[in-house]
């Protein structure tokens, strides 16, 4: 009986991971079709990321001066962080507290600085786009996501 259950959770997480890398190879969005015009379904068509379903928003501003740039602020779980860092093409170990500075400074509800730890990595992306994310995990329920996309 424990072998039956440890094969359908090892089938179970198998599925997941597929259809997750699956979602990502193929660019098909993550979110459901009912939410086009959801702020994650905005910031995703116009970055290109692809977000988990059930990721909350809580704020995003979009800047088309010279150079576009959209920040953002969400909160997943750490099922959905694993997914997006998929998707993103980030690596875990990528992550370093010495990169918070790509962040930029706190304004506003923008407040990357008041986190006490905040890994952050960047990804330079086709197109001269570059891809900033920063991870607050001290709430072990949701993660905090600090979000920079822009063009150069």
């Amino acid at each position: 009986m424990m072998r039956a259950i440890a094969v359908f959770c090892i089938h179970v997480v198998a599925m997941v991971l597929f259809t997750t890398a699956h979602a990502c190879d193929t660019g098909a969005p993550i979110l459901k079709p009912e939410q086009p015009s959801s702020p994650l379904a905005e910031i995703q068509k116009f970055t290109g990321t692809l977000f988990p379903y059930g990721a909350t928003v809580i704020r995003y501003e979009r800047q088309m001066e010279s150079d576009a740039l959209i920040r953002a602020k969400l909160f997943v779980t750490p099922a959905q962080w694993q997914g997006f860092l998929g998707c993103a093409r980030l690596e875990p170990d990528a992550f370093e507290e010495e990169k918070r500075y790509l962040l930029g400074s706190n304004t506003d509800w923008w407040n990357p600085r008041d986190s006490r730890q905040l890994p952050t990595a960047q990804a330079r992306l086709p197109g001269a786009r570059v891809l900033n994310v920063g991870v607050d995990r001290s709430d072990p329920e949701r993660i905090l996501v600090f979000f920079v996309w822009h063009r150069t």
